[in-house]
């Protein structure tokens, strides 16, 4: 996450600084400022904005609603059985995903060969055993 300071109606010329408190705790210096969260979830970063270290502006205690994704889990149905150069159709139907939807699928073989669909055809030239 992002977040950036603004200032309106201040002077280029004056020294402005920011403080971000977030919920885990820690504090944050600088105008623009990259956080990073250990876990998903929603979080509200409270910025205040200083002017020459220690004078207060104008305490912009604003909140920002941050909604940290959760991964989709990937599930490409049951194992299946084939002979080499069977064609085997792979499926992720039922692959979820807790707090949107899952927009794109990507399939990699681990034989070199990928493709990408909801619902893609591949076949192997040597033995394999994917998991």
């Amino acid at each position: 996450m992002e977040l950036i300071a603004i200032a309106l109606n201040e002077p280029v010329t004056k020294k402005l600084e920011a403080k971000w408190f977030f919920e885990d705790e820690t504090i944050e210096n600088g105008l623009f400022v990259k956080k990073t969260f250990s876990a998903p979830g929603k979080y509200f970063p409270e910025g205040l904005l200083f002017r020459n270290s220690n004078e207060i502006t104008r305490a912009v205690l604003s909140k920002v609603p941050v909604k940290i994704n959760i991964p989709p889990v990937s599930n490409a149905g049951d194992d299946k059985i084939a002979a080499t150069n069977e064609m085997i159709t792979f499926d992720g139907i039922s692959s979820k995903d807790e707090d949107g939807r899952i927009t794109s699928y990507s399939w990699d073989f681990g034989d070199g060969n990928r493709a990408n669909g909801i619902r893609v055809r591949h076949s192997f030239q040597l033995p394999t055993n994917i998991k």
